[in-house]
């Protein structure tokens, strides 16, 4: 019986796929099948290595404060994410108020 290899990627194969990922707004299992990886697991540890905002992977300003905030602003515009945070600290201010 032969014990399977870990396959091997250079760096800029990884920055590649990181890169690709934060741009598209993929599920990483979508990425990995995209790129023929094993799975999304190489991806997860890759993020380990090269953060979002490492210069590395020189992602646009906007993408990495979409992820800073949880991810689900993409495609949001600053004012609709900002007039949405407005909202929730409205009601937040509210809800202590009336506590």
């Amino acid at each position: 019986m032969t014990k399977d290899r870990k396959k091997k990627y250079d760096d800029s194969f990884k920055l590649q796929v990181l890169s690709d990922y934060y741009s598209s707004g993929m599920s990483k299992n979508f990425i990995a099948r995209k790129w023929g990886l094993s799975n999304h697991s190489v991806i997860v540890s890759w993020q380990k290595l090269w953060p979002i905002d490492s210069k590395e992977l020189s992602l646009p300003a906007e993408i990495i404060s979409s992820y800073r905030m949880g991810g689900k602003d993409r495609g949001k515009t600053d004012e609709q994410i900002l007039q949405e945070r407005i909202s929730d600290l409205e009601r937040s201010l509210q809800m202590e108020r009336m506590r």
